[in-house]
């Protein structure tokens, strides 16, 4: 099965939150997501380096496909990020890794590392609603995929 990493700084302590993303993984059957809490730091330098540490461990000697969640990433319906998300799964044996840094954004280091930046708004999103939104992009977008209704 197929496998999505969603690598976070931060934890998400909040339980009714917790429980709407089990409810979407537990719908998810295309693919496998493991989500990776990482210390948050106060530091967007630490926190950068954890985050590449960590890529560079689930990746080995594939080149994954990096997708790092910022306010000033590229903007996509939901159509078009299932294409581009199940493209790249049925297309690659590399991990896809989406990133959500931490509560100081993203440092140089990661936005120079990785080459696809996601926003899901142009509002700002606290990172456990950023996560939950994304999780449950990702849910819809395996439905898309499958032309399952959920998505109309």
């Amino acid at each position: 099965m197929k496998k999505i990493f969603l690598i976070v700084v931060g934890k998400n302590k909040t339980d009714a939150l917790k429980k709407e993303e089990d409810n979407y993984l537990k719908r998810v059957k295309s693919f496998k997501l493991e989500t990776i809490e990482l210390k948050h730091f106060d530091s967007k330098e630490k926190n950068d380096d954890q985050v590449i540490q960590k890529i560079k461990n689930i990746s080995g000697n594939q080149t994954p496909k990096v997708i790092l969640l910022e306010e000033s990433g590229e903007l996509q319906t939901s159509t078009k990020f299932s294409k581009e998300v199940f493209g790249f799964l049925e297309n690659s044996s590399s991990p896809v890794i989406f990133v959500i840094g931490g509560a100081e954004g993203h440092g140089d280091e990661i936005k120079k590392f990785t080459r696809h930046h996601l926003s899901l708004s142009k509002m700002t999103l606290p990172h456990r609603f950023a996560r939950l939104v994304l999780i449950e992009q990702l849910y819809r977008a395996e439905t898309i995929n499958a032309g399952h209704p959920y998505h109309k």
